[in-house]
């Protein structure tokens, strides 16, 4: 008998070889419980049963359909009953009560994507009831036919007739005949249905069950109580109906499967089974989460049962099938019994199973089946998605590979290749497995490379099959396939193995993994990469820093941590592991690595015997209380190849020339560095298995760690000592290292209301944002440190840390009022407090917000203006603060009565935007504004008194230096000199007028503004046209003149002026007066070569005679020519007159 490679329901129900040979497994027990208590009691009657593929869903389903259907053999069942008698008292009994029930089903058989759901199940249910002569009108049909009989008399009057002549026939009329079918006569209904394709030339009746589902249902299960009949819906693979569903389908679905669920729970007819590889709603998990929610609901209306496969039923399962179908088996040979349970106990193969259990069940019932071959099966069959059906085919196949095919030649193992021959029989054939496919491919490469001169290529063969089917399988976790195990699987001696596998490597078929110590199929390229690699090795030249980068980025662990000490101050402290060299320790700069809480030197020796040395270099170098010491007992030279090598393989890797050679190139270059890398970890990770290969040093002394708790622990003892009074601040997303731009803004508006709005509650954080999270947990937690701030009262801080903090700040700032700002916040970074960047601008402005007016920023000697938030994480993130100075203002009584004496003389000039600024910057300010609020040209000009220049420049530089400038204001302009030339720059600007009027008179030789307009009325016409000095005079008013006369004549007002415009000024004036002093009035000869003078209606006009450029030549032209052209229709008087017109209007 021939098996099938799996069941089909709906060709396999019926066929009682699948109920004669099915194998009771507990994995079926619950599904067959539950499913035949909906046949024998008042239970669920709706079932969804979930597994893999190959875990006998089908089978189940299969042989219940056979138990409760009328067609099933007493005789038959019978066996059923027995198998069970001996597995399960209850699963008999129930199968002998539903096989025995009055009440026999009609198994309703759907598979897969069978179309809209509810016409696939009305329709399928009805056909199966007329397949067994039962013949139920469901309601809505009667209107089908009767629109049918509509259509003909209306359309298709020949059909309709047709029709009658068939009714008259069967003695009936159409009036009488309608009316039962009204009735849902099934009998009339049955006529109609049979009579249909004569009257349409073939065509089927379609019934349609798309309206008024939930009726229909409902309907027939009356009529199934009625007539005493059950149906057992089995839908098998109902997962691929859910996966073919679209988006318009799913929601008119789920409710028909819901409400068939519902219908089918409360009936006593219908029975229902959904058979899926997993629930309903993980097909849609991921991609339509609501969809997949709605499943889960509509789960929950069924009973479901999940089926697995384990290995001890498989091996029962095989050894009953062996059994049955295996004739005259074989006896395992005494020699080849002890051989092969001596290997097979070097192998946790099954584990379900004592040592005596397996050498009678596995060695001696099992054989000529070899122990691994039958480990292969059932993880065959997970593939291929089978597995009792696969035992049985294989075990009764004559064919290449069957084990009958086998036994019929020879009585040895049945070995793990021969499974190979079974299930690829023709590796040519396409696979529609892409994992499997895969693996055929490689198998198939293998096989390509072996040499044409090896005589051991069937040996050879079954290696690489069984290779092949190993890592298809996946069983490389479970079992390495080293060199021992394929040993023992190819039944091959271990030196002649050996020299086959040295064989197989140097033709790159296989290769050993020497990461995780098996061998596999080689799946890089033909060229010889290994002499690639040397030799480029030859021209290498690796710098100890580019080595000292392969090591970091290898390092197993970079991280950690004072567990103990982190839950006590809730916060996460660290140790970053450094790598260092041997010899870099006699110029290793501690500050330069110190960039953790504690830092762990796992030092590298470069020559073997260094321990001592390091141990000496590190004393000489002294005590780091910061520092951890982990020396490598073994040298850098047990890897220093692999790194060289890694490095290289990393350089081929970018190489796009060599890569484009072989498309395997890149895979192998991969799998080689994976190796190398493999090589350098395992050095590494010395320092994580806490072995003999590395010493561990505290404070220069030998400690033992065992293991990661002991160096927790001692992290944690040093984080106590190091930080004692860290503050606990519960914000894990802002106290920490690094910080994320949210929490960064977040920070700073925290900053700026604490700057702006200390006294108001909660500094004028409002809502539960970052913000305010930030501020509870730094403010109201640790003492209520708000209540200071609003108060400015911080004498009495409560919280031990905060108070510290502060007295060590003040301390500072009071001893040296001029520093370093990154010296100022290493009090908050360094030891006893250790506090997160993030928090320190937070806490450095409210412990000094009484103080804050007096604290100032520069940089580079520039004072910084406007120090908030923003300021501060910019020099504490991007700037560095060790580029910037604090000044922290602590004035001397000698500047009080300096600074009274400018805040009375000052007043109106005082800064109402620097209030709440220290008063050294209010002060700057208000002599800044007084500055600013002088004429431009007092501000500027060198012409002043040179103290007065000197003060000016001093006030300015209070802009970026106000200690320094104020400092020397003090000194060189005290009270008495500061008012003289407040009074002096009120009133230098009409000084300098006076001197202005007196430089023009004396330049144009007169003595007052009289006869400076009496001199410039006299000139000549030309020169009160053409000079502008003698026509900026002409109009001029005797009072305040000399503004008017500047404006006309140089265009800008005194007071803007510069000591440029002073010049340009003067040497125009004098320019200008020359000119008037040289003019003559030329003859008439003469004068016609430099002007022309023309009276006009009693005025007298002088143009310059001047050469025309090309712009105005061609605008001469174009007027002459239009006056020349349109002048011909025009009286010469008009023409004269417009030309006069003209004249007048352009010729001043």
């Amino acid at each position: 008998m021939s098996f099938k490679t799996s069941v089909n329901i709906k060709f396999d129900v019926g066929n009682e070889e699948f109920i004669n040979r099915y194998i009771p497994t507990p994995s079926h027990i619950d599904a067959l419980k539950g499913i035949l208590k909906g046949f024998n009691n008042d239970s669920n009657r709706t079932h969804i049963v979930i597994g893999a593929y190959g875990t006998g869903k089908s089978l189940i389903a299969t042989v219940l359909s056979y138990i409760v259907s009328e067609k099933n053999s007493s005789n038959v069942v019978d066996r059923l009953i027995n198998k069970f008698m001996y597995f399960d008292d209850y699963i008999a009994e129930q199968i002998k009560s539903a096989s025995s029930s009055k009440k026999r089903y009609i198994p309703v058989l759907l598979n897969g994507n069978e179309g809209n759901f509810r016409e696939a199940l009305l329709s399928s249910i009805i056909k199966n009831l007329n397949n067994n002569g039962i013949d139920i009108v469901l309601p809505g049909i009667s209107e089908r036919v009767m629109e049918s009989i509509e259509t003909w008399k209306e359309s298709f009057p020949s059909t309709y007739n047709k029709f009658i002549k068939k009714l008259e026939e069967q003695g009936k009329e159409i009036q009488k005949w309608e009316e039962e079918i009204k009735k849902y006569n099934e009998a009339e209904f049955e006529f109609f249905r049979n009579i249909y394709p004569e009257l349409t030339s073939g065509a089927v009746f379609n019934v349609g069950h798309a309206d008024n589902f939930n009726e229909q249902l409902e309907y027939l299960n009356e009529r199934l109580d009625e007539l005493n009949i059950g149906i057992f819906v089995v839908y098998d693979e109902f997962g691929r109906f859910l996966q073919g569903l679209t988006k318009d389908q799913l929601s008119q679905t789920m409710q028909d499967i819901q409400d068939t669920a519902e219908i089918i729970s409360r009936s006593e007819s219908m029975q229902l089974l959904l058979i899926t590889h997993k629930s309903l709603r993980q097909y849609f998990k991921g991609s339509q989460d609501e969809v997949a929610k709605e499943f889960q609901r509509i789960e929950k209306r069924f009973s479901q049962y999940y089926i697995t496969s384990d290995q001890n039923t498989f091996l029962r399962v095989a050894e009953a099938i062996l059994a049955e179908v295996i004739q005259n088996k074989p006896n395992i040979d005494n020699r080849v019994y002890s051989e092969t349970l001596n290997n097979l106990k070097r192998y946790n193969l099954f584990p379900s199973l004592n040592p005596s259990e397996e050498g009678e069940k596995i060695v001696k019932t099992m054989y000529p089946l070899h122990p691994i071959t039958l480990f292969l099966l059932p993880n065959l069959s997970g593939v291929f998605g089978q597995n009792e059906r696969t035992l049985f085919t294989l075990l009764e196949s004559e064919e290449t590979g069957g084990l009958k095919n086998h036994m019929s030649s020879t009585n040895d193992y049945y070995m793990p290749s021969k499974l190979f021959d079974y299930f690829f029989r023709d590796i040519s054939d396409s696979e529609d497995n892409s994992a499997v496919k895969n693996h055929l491919i490689l198998y198939k490469k293998a096989i390509a490379r072996i040499p044409d001169y090896v005589n051991d290529r069937k040996l050879i063969t079954n290696i690489i099959k069984l290779i092949s089917l190993w890592n298809l399988c996946g069983l490389q976790s479970e079992q390495k396939l080293n060199t021992d195990f394929l040993s023992f699987g190819i039944e091959c001696g271990k030196e002649e193995l050996n020299a086959l596998l040295r064989l197989l490597s140097e033709h790159k078929i296989i290769r050993f993994n020497g990461i995780n110590k098996y061998w596999e199929l080689h799946s890089g390229s033909a060229m010889d990469i290994e002499k690639r690699i040397n030799e480029r090795k030859k021209s290498l030249n690796i710098t100890q820093e580019e080595i000292s980068s392969v090591l970091k980025g290898n390092l197993p662990k970079k991280y950690f941590f004072p567990e103990e000490y982190n839950d006590t101050k809730e916060m996460t402290r660290f140790a970053k592991v450094e790598i260092v060299f041997s010899d870099e320790l006699d110029k290793l700069n501690f500050k330069a690595i110190d960039n953790s809480d504690i830092t762990i030197l796992f030092i590298i020796p470069k020559d073997d015997g260094e321990l001592h040395s390091i141990k000496k270099d590190l004393r000489k170098l002294g005590k780091n209380e910061k520092i951890l010491c982990a020396i490598h007992t073994e040298s850098l030279n047990s890897i220093l190849e692999n790194v060289k090598e890694s490095f290289i393989i990393n350089d081929l890797l970018n190489d796009k020339t060599l890569l484009a050679e072989d498309k395997g190139v890149q895979e192998e270059l991969r799998i080689l560095l994976s190796e190398k890398l493999h090589e350098i970890i395992n050095y590494l990770s010395s320092i994580v298995a806490f072995n003999d290969e590395v010493v561990w040093l505290k404070d220069l002394r030998e400690v033992k760690i065992k293991n990661n708790i002991e160096l927790s622990n001692l992290l944690s003892q040093k984080s106590f000592e190091l930080y004692k009074h860290t503050p606990v601040i519960l914000n894990d997303s802002f106290n920490r290292v690094n910080l994320s731009s949210a929490q960064r803004k977040a920070g700073i508006k925290l900053i700026n209301h604490i700057i702006d709005s200390y006294p108001i509650q909660q500094f004028g954080i409002t809502g539960n944002g970052p913000d305010y999270a930030i501020y509870a947990s730094i403010f109201k937690r640790n003492g209520e440190l708000f209540k200071n701030v609003n108060s400015l009262d911080f004498d009495s801080i409560e919280y031990k840390p905060y108070k510290l903090i502060r007295k060590e700040i003040l301390s500072e700032l009071e001893n040296n009022p001029k520093g370093n700002f990154g010296e100022l916040i290493k009090i908050f970074t360094e030891k006893p407090f250790g506090i997160r960047k993030p928090v320190i601008p937070i806490l450095l402005v409210s412990l000094l917000r009484d103080r804050w007016n007096e604290f100032m920023l520069y940089r580079n000697e520039m004072y910084i203006a406007g120090l908030n938030g923003d300021a501060l994480y910019e020099i504490l993130y991007e700037e560095g603060p060790e580029n910037y100075q604090y000044v922290y203002e602590n004035l001397d009584e000698k500047y009080l009565d300096y600074f009274n004496f400018i805040e009375e003389n000052f007043t109106e000039y005082n800064e109402d935007r620097l209030e709440g600024k220290s008063r050294l910057i209010k002060i700057c300010g208000t002599l800044i504004k007084w500055l600013r609020s002088l004429p431009r040209y007092t501000q500027i000009s060198n012409f002043v008194d040179p103290d007065f220049s000197r003060m000016r420049a001093l006030i300015r530089k209070t802009e970026v230096k106000p200690q320094d400038s104020i400092d020397q204001l003090y000194e060189e302009f005290g009270k008495e000199k500061l008012n003289h030339f407040k009074e002096y720059a009120a009133n230098y600007l009409g000084t300098f007028k006076q001197e202005l009027i007196t430089a023009i008179f004396q330049t144009c030789k007169v003595n007052n503004i009289k006869e400076l307009k009496d001199w410039a009325n006299n000139a000549h016409d030309f020169l009160k046209k053409n000079n502008k000095l003698i026509n900026a005079t002409l109009d001029l008013s005797t009072e305040n003149w000399l503004s008017q006369f500047v404006e006309i004549y140089i265009g800008v007002q005194i007071s803007n002026w510069s000591d440029t415009t002073y010049d340009l000024f003067i040497s125009q004036l004098k320019n200008d007066y020359e000119e008037v002093v040289n003019f003559s009035e030329y003859n008439e000869e003469n004068s016609t070569s430099q002007f022309i003078t023309i009276d006009i209606s009693g005025e007298r006009k002088i143009i310059s005679r001047v050469d025309l450029s090309v712009k105005t030549t061609t605008i001469y032209k174009n007027v002459d020519r239009m006056i020349k052209n349109a002048g011909r229709n025009v009286p010469k008087k008009e023409l004269e007159y417009m030309v006069y017109s003209l004249l007048e209007k352009y010729v001043e």
